[in-house]
């Protein structure tokens, strides 16, 4: 288990990913030629980490793209309260992506996730802290226990 905690300081969350470069760029389409989403894909220094900042849409490609031509490095990655997502780099430029309403962006991380949720507010974080449930359940067998608790049983109601 990783043991990364991200915190709020002064109405926004620092990601931990300074020092990444911009190492690869996917798209998700919805047609031929429509970007319905872009991957910044980024890695650590020596490659042992992987990191996606995932864009709800492609108006940032060609900016991305050029950061991947060059290898940029993330200088700070910023998630406010409001869900606005702010990737800076070594050469001073930007990337912002405000809240919308869909899930304008979503950032996966060695030991994190953060995600901005459909209609702004703050963003949702999976992180060391959080728990997680990882039960399989099949159809036909008993739910654990936890979830039978949780939801209550219902015995031989077909219902």
């Amino acid at each position: 288990m990783s043991d990364v905690v991200i915190t709020e300081v002064e109405g926004a969350y620092a990601l931990p990913l300074t020092g990444f470069v911009c190492s690869g760029l996917e798209d998700g389409y919805l047609g031929e030629e429509e970007s319905a989403h872009i991957d910044l894909v980024l890695h650590d220094d020596p490659f042992t980490q992987r990191a996606i900042v995932r864009i709800g849409d492609g108006k940032h490609r060609s900016l991305i793209l050029e950061l991947v031509a060059r290898r940029a490095q993330v200088v700070r990655i910023i998630a406010s309260n409001e869900s606005t997502l702010i990737v800076e780099f070594d050469q001073g430029e930007s990337v912002e992506v405000p809240s919308g309403r869909y899930e304008a962006w979503e950032v996966n991380g060695t030991g994190f996730q953060v995600i901005a949720p459909a209609g702004g507010g703050e963003p949702m974080i999976w992180d060391s802290t959080s728990k997680r449930h990882t039960s399989v359940i099949r159809a036909g067998e008993p739910l654990p226990q936890e979830l039978s608790d949780l939801f209550g049983e219902t015995k031989g109601d077909d219902t």
